[in-house]
């Protein structure tokens, strides 16, 4: 019973994203699936999905007017992964985001001490998680991070700079620890 109720679930919230995208500067490739409600707290940004891209439930997508958020085909969203662009955030081919995964493309601006740091304006940089790339549970990608393809990264690791393709990564910062064994699909 609980299989037919959880499906019954999922049919219900990608009809919603289907026919609701439009409203929200969201375009959605075929083949989508979503598990339930995405959070999307600033609109007018752009988001592109591409198509048989899979969200879990308790995704959040602050895309602010201006900026764009590109997720390729046959990418995984997990549990409670909160993606924020003010510049571009891209996920490309075959990756795979675990659950509570934090990306944001932006901070806000420290370098002038004369306001509280919640009135400064943000700085932002472009992310990108490259094509078959997976971020492990909790991992934090910050501004102008970006993770190579066939790479992975360990849960809680924060990315902090451009990290090469095919490789292991962990800690804080992210460091490589070993070469990765994932190739390139087609």
């Amino acid at each position: 019973m609980f299989w037919l109720v959880r499906q019954l679930s999922i049919r219900f919230w990608t009809l919603f994203y289907y026919a609701c995208s439009p409203f929200w500067c969201v375009s959605i490739g075929r083949g989508c699936r979503f598990q339930g409600w995405i959070n999307i707290p600033q609109k007018g940004g752009r988001i592109v999905i591409g198509s048989r891209v899979h969200f879990a439930y308790g995704v959040s997508l602050t895309v602010i007017p201006g900026a764009t958020l590109v997720i390729e085909n046959d990418v995984y969203v997990g549990r409670g992964v909160v993606i924020s662009a003010h510049k571009l955030v891209t996920l490309c081919e075959h990756s795979m985001l675990a659950e509570y995964v934090c990306i944001h493309d932006n901070n806000h601006q420290i370098s002038d001490s004369s306001q509280p740091i919640a009135s400064r304006p943000f700085v932002s940089e472009a992310c990108v998680v490259g094509k078959n790339v997976w971020l492990g549970a909790g991992v934090k990608l910050v501004k102008g991070a970006s993770v190579g393809d066939c790479s992975v990264v360990g849960a809680g690791a924060v990315v902090t700079k451009a990290l090469p393709a095919n490789g292991i990564f962990v800690g804080i910062p992210a460091r490589e620890v070993e070469r990765s064994a994932l190739t390139e699909l087609d």
